[in-house]
């Protein structure tokens, strides 16, 4: 859901996937709190493009809370059984504490950002010096990334055809792909026509990833992601029927 789209209101009968879409949302900004919290002493073990994908993507989910707020009301609104209304209420609870959780990693991320690896090569060596000094930065050698920073991470309750490392493949296969493409001076229509050979590799990830595996091939591979965002903006233009399909 984006929230400068016009909504498209769901039948309830729709109700699982946004169970595994909001409890799997849940799960991964939980986990990318427990990794930032990590660096928030030491934040010069993360870079400009981690923290900047980081802001971007629990902005998103952020600003996207009304969208499922309303969702849920007028699911409420409506003739449901118990089981339904149970699960309804659930999820109203688990977006609210998904917003909460976005919240306070934005807030983390924006105190981390001013310190990153980039920043702290940007200063000069009296800035640099001062800050050490008092603490506001790491010591030289303390730039090791946390092992759990972004982690393999098993679902039990998700079938898999891929393992976790087939998975950062092919997500890295578009990646280059698009970075390539970008380099160029590309726009979204050209990453759309020059990875047409690659949408059998996404098809796949999308059949065998859960939304938390989505998510975290998403903060970690920028061109991944911006793929990802074209596919959506181009299946919802056909939909609204802003492009027209022969």
């Amino acid at each position: 859901m984006k929230g400068q789209q016009q909504p498209q209101w769901r039948h309830i009968s729709d109700l699982p996937v946004f169970t595994e879409l909001v409890d799997g949302m849940l799960e991964s900004a939980v986990e990318q709190l427990a990794s930032l919290r990590k660096c928030e002493h030491r934040p010069s073990v993360l870079d400009d493009h981690t923290i900047n994908r980081i802001i971007v993507l629990h902005t998103e989910q952020r600003d996207d809370h009304w969208l499922y707020e309303q969702q849920f009301a007028r699911w409420k609104r409506g003739a449901l059984s118990d089981s339904q209304a149970r699960e309804v209420n659930r999820l109203i609870e688990q977006s609210v504490k998904l917003k909460a959780t976005n919240e306070t990693i934005l807030a983390l991320a924006e105190k981390i950002a001013p310190y990153t690896i980039d920043k702290i090569m940007a200063m000069d060596d009296d800035e640099l010096g001062l800050k050490a000094m008092f603490g506001e930065i790491d010591r030289p050698g303390s730039h090791e990334l946390p092992a759990d920073m972004t982690p393999p991470v098993q679902d039990p309750g998700t079938t898999k055809t891929l393992t976790d490392a087939d998975k950062r493949q092919l997500a890295e296969r578009i990646d280059k792909r698009v970075a390539t493409i970008l380099k160029k001076g590309g726009t979204d229509i050209d990453i759309f026509v020059g990875l047409a050979d690659y949408m059998a590799d996404f098809k796949l990830l999308m059949d065998t990833c859960s939304p938390s595996d989505m998510h975290r091939l998403c903060t970690r591979y920028d061109g991944f992601y911006r793929y990802a965002n074209t596919l959506e903006e181009i299946a919802q233009g056909i939909k609204d029927g802003d492009i027209r399909v022969p």
